[in-house]
């Protein structure tokens, strides 16, 4: 763990923006009726919490790939963000404005989580680079 102020950023970001993901999902199924405790929820959830320890620990473990795994995972995240926070069906109830916002702010860590994960890309090639060149 040659980074530790970048890893800590990615991991943080990434938890932020897959909890807020699951909470939208979670509010959308919900207002579409599904129950909370069929498969295809418990499955959903279950594959953003897999994801979720998964980026944590290649994070931790700092390999070639684990930059590509953080932007593949917060691009999904912002897809599951926006989706929700444009297809939330009453928008000026309570629980639409508190989804609308946990929408944004998971939007928003998503975005930060991509950029994170870009500069650990850059950080470990530089660091191979230097490797090489000694």
């Amino acid at each position: 763990m040659k980074d530790q102020a970048n890893i800590k950023k990615v991991i943080a970001t990434s938890l932020t923006a897959i909890i807020a993901t699951i909470i939208v999902e979670i509010a959308m199924y919900a207002q579409m009726g599904v129950a909370l405790t069929s498969g295809i929820v418990m499955a959903r959830v279950g594959m953003m919490v897999v994801l979720a320890i998964v980026i944590v620990v290649l994070a931790i473990l700092d390999l070639r790939f684990d930059s590509y795994i953080t932007i593949l995972a917060m691009i999904l995240c912002a897809i599951g963000d926006f989706g929700g926070f444009s297809q939330v069906a009453d928008r000026t109830s309570l629980v639409g404005l508190l989804v609308q916002l946990v929408a944004i702010i998971g939007f928003l860590a998503s975005l930060a989580g991509i950029w994170y994960g870009i500069m650990q890309r850059k950080k470990y090639a530089d660091r191979k680079l230097k490797e090489r060149l000694k």
